[in-house]
């Protein structure tokens, strides 16, 4: 009988438990690049927008880095930070990626950008280090923990992440891909 009353307690929290988890896709992405190349039309790569493309871009070489930056909008009825008790980002299976292991990192950023202009002379701030996942050659990522990002909203209910490699290109569908929900960036927030 104790057996059963544990059982139903435990499927009462979960049940609860689910209530308070939201999925949340990205409101906006793009991908900023830092190097000093030029494009093929003489302008500088690190002044060029890429918040519209269909695909994001993490790269980390001698002479180019270029940086993942989403930034999401905490839900409406989310109101008190202190509620929220983890986020992950989920980061979906890349389009292209390295043929050996590499790291994802997440940043916390400042979210004083727009997906059609943000380039790297925008001033983004990169905060701390959220968290990091190894993807072993050939598996897919998972997920990362951003809840000190999360919590760290600002300028509306915006947070935003920053997302390395470690290694060569690692390539992932935008926002504005036609690609279903599940291929793109997310957070589940888990609030009480």
């Amino acid at each position: 009988m104790m057996n059963i009353q544990l059982i139903l307690v435990l499927l009462l929290v979960a049940a609860a438990s689910a209530r308070n988890l939201v999925r949340v896709s990205t409101a906006r992405d793009a991908t900023v690049g830092y190097n000093g190349l030029m494009n093929a039309d003489g302008t500088f790569d690190a002044f060029t927008p890429k918040g519209m493309e269909r695909q994001l871009v993490a790269l980390n070489t001698e002479t180019n880095k270029q940086r993942i930056l989403l930034g999401f909008e905490m839900p409406k009825h989310i109101t008190d930070l202190t509620r929220v008790r983890r986020c992950k980002l989920h980061v979906p299976r890349p389009i292209e990626r390295p043929h050996h292991d590499y790291m994802l990192t997440a940043y916390e950023a400042s979210s004083n950008w727009e997906e059609r202009t943000v380039t790297a002379a925008a001033g983004v701030r990169a905060g701390r280090r959220q968290g990091s996942v190894v993807v072993r050659r050939g598996h897919n990522p998972h997920k990362i923990d951003v809840t000190e990002a999360c919590r760290a909203i600002e300028h509306g209910g915006r947070f935003s992440v920053f997302l390395d490699s470690s290694g060569p290109l690692v390539s992932f569908f935008s926002r504005n891909s036609d690609r279903r929900p599940e291929d793109k960036f997310s957070v589940e927030i888990l609030f009480y």
